[in-house]
């Protein structure tokens, strides 16, 4: 990584990377463990898997479900090796991937913010579940293969390629709190195990309930952004959803709830307004 602001703006930044050899479920138990116990906020695998010898293309389940570990974490890199453009593949999984690059475009908000806070307080991009619910059971929260991206962000990607059809299916745990299910909206409450299965163009992936997300239009580079009208994407609580409708009366926790949705969805711009005007830094 570089930086293009003013010197004194500059901030140190280590990035890692894991062979791509490993698997999915490697690459997501070292950035994660980086981030915990090297302070390291910026791992990530070599993305792509690997190429079979005779066609110079990777098996389209294992290179879509690459391309959507790696678009869902601190850094994204396709490695340079044969088969990883995504216009080498059928017209359906170049979709896939481009949906997910575009996505990851999306919240670049989101991802600065969480870049300023690993800047601030090291709190890695990554987040290991035990950060954020020390006093949950510890067999679920040191998982490695399930994290927060940023502070609101649930994911749980697949290191597996699944069926023929791509379809996957893994354990998942939700933490303390209601989930919103980032594909169907339907909200699900922790703590529990569940079970989820997804087809081949989604990952497990869901909005914690109380969370903000900062979310800007896609773009080809973050430098072709338009940052002049961002969007916040609330997901309240059910009590502070009722304290919304101003036409009834809500009970006194209703507000709170309310009152807290709001507070981080204002705690949210002010760290990208940080990160993205190197002047306000």
């Amino acid at each position: 990584f570089s930086s293009v602001s003013d010197a004194k703006h500059r901030r140190a930044c280590v990035c890692s990377f894991s062979s791509l050899e490993k698997s999915c479920l490697q690459s997501d138990y070292h950035r994660i463990r980086a981030g915990v116990s090297h302070l390291k906020p910026y791992v990530h695998s070599d993305c792509g898997g690997v190429a079979d010898k005779q066609t110079g293309l990777v098996r389209v389940p294992e290179y879509v479900r690459w391309s959507q570990h790696c678009a869902m974490g601190a850094i994204h890199r396709y490695h340079g090796g044969p088969g990883h453009q995504p216009w080498l593949y059928d017209n359906a999984t170049e979709s896939i991937v481009r949906s997910f690059l575009n996505l990851r475009m999306t919240l670049m908000p989101m991802l600065l913010a969480a870049g300023e806070t690993a800047t601030l307080e090291a709190t890695p991009v990554a987040r290991r579940l035990d950060l954020l619910f020390p006093t949950a059971e510890r067999s679920n929260t040191t998982r490695t293969d399930q994290y927060f991206l940023g502070d609101d962000l649930l994911v749980a990607p697949f290191s597996s390629s699944g069926d023929a059809n791509g379809t996957a299916t893994r354990e998942v745990w939700l933490p303390p709190g209601s989930y919103q299910d980032a594909w169907t909206g339907a909200t699900v409450e922790g703590p529990q195990l569940v079970v989820a299965t997804q087809p081949l163009g989604r990952i497990p992936l869901w909005h914690k309930k109380g969370g903000v997300l900062v979310t800007a239009p896609s773009a080809l580079t973050i430098e072709e952004q338009d940052w002049s009208e961002l969007t916040l994407e609330l997901f309240p609580h059910a009590l502070a959803e009722r304290a919304s409708d101003r036409s009834v009366a809500g009970p006194p926790r209703a507000e709170e709830a309310l009152d807290a949705t709001q507070r981080r969805a204002q705690q949210q711009v002010r760290r990208v307004v940080r990160e993205g005007e190197p002047g306000e830094g």
